[in-house]
């Protein structure tokens, strides 16, 4: 018996010494899985903030001075919000379009309202990230170019086929004039810009009323978060310091 009592006591030291093994392996993966947080949220952070530094001094270079530079990333960031869609979006929309808009005679306020109409056509579009890339894309060629290729016309339509009536429109011909001279190659880019520029509070107003998903929320808040360390970083520098202080906040 008192060899019996002697084998439990083993047992249950046994037990006692796998217990607190297991528990210190879970503290440590604990541990581990809070430090891979901090280490995504801080890389996260960091590639965000570089990302806005790096397209803010590309539009700063696409504008004249300092005051139209700070207009033109507001109206962006504002589009961008009402729109739900990624910043970085609205912004390659808008040098894809600026400079060739501006040599073709429109102002600021004037490009803006059209690469605003193609960014909300985007959305009533439901378009895709690779379709709306391709269009603008697209869009900037025909400003190179200064005409609308074939080619160039089917990248349009596909994101936003809204385009079809809203040049018609803006025209006076009939959508199987305009189709037919867009798949002819023949369009004038000219009739695309006016079009485009017609149509942007109708466009806004189709983008307003869709419905919103989480994954708009997310693109939203995403956004803000982008501008707010970009902007940390290109006034102050501490980037490092802010993503630093988010990965604390992990811990």
């Amino acid at each position: 018996t008192r060899t019996s009592g002697t084998a439990m006591a083993a047992d249950l030291q046994r037990v006692e010494v796998q217990a607190n093994s297991t528990g210190e392996s879970v503290k440590a993966l604990g541990n581990t899985i809070k430090a891979a947080a901090a280490a995504y949220v801080t890389g996260t952070l960091i590639q965000q903030a570089d990302g806005y530094t790096q397209m803010a001094a590309r539009v700063r270079n696409a504008t004249s001075s300092l005051s139209e530079y700070q207009t033109v990333q507001e109206h962006l960031y504002q589009t961008a919000q009402g729109t739900f869609r990624n910043l970085a979006e609205a912004q390659e929309v808008f040098l894809a379009s600026f400079g060739g808009l501006k040599e073709a005679g429109y102002n600021t306020q004037q490009v803006l309202a059209i690469t605003d109409s193609l960014s909300y056509s985007y959305v009533h579009n439901a378009a895709s990230a690779e379709r709306a890339s391709s269009a603008t894309a697209a869009y900037g060629t025909v400003l190179d170019k200064n005409r609308v290729e074939a080619d160039a016309w089917y990248s349009l339509i596909a994101a936003a086929p809204n385009l079809l009536n809203d040049i018609a429109s803006a025209t006076g011909k009939s959508t199987k004039e305009i189709r037919a001279l867009g798949a002819e190659g023949k369009l004038a880019a000219s009739d695309l810009h006016a079009g485009l520029l017609k149509s942007s509070d109708a466009n806004k107003a189709l983008a307003d009323s869709m419905e919103n998903s989480l994954a708009d929320g997310v693109t939203k808040a995403t956004n803000a978060i982008q501008r707010f360390t970009g902007e940390l970083n290109m006034q102050y520098g501490v980037t490092a310091k802010a993503a630093d202080a988010f990965g604390y906040m992990a811990d």
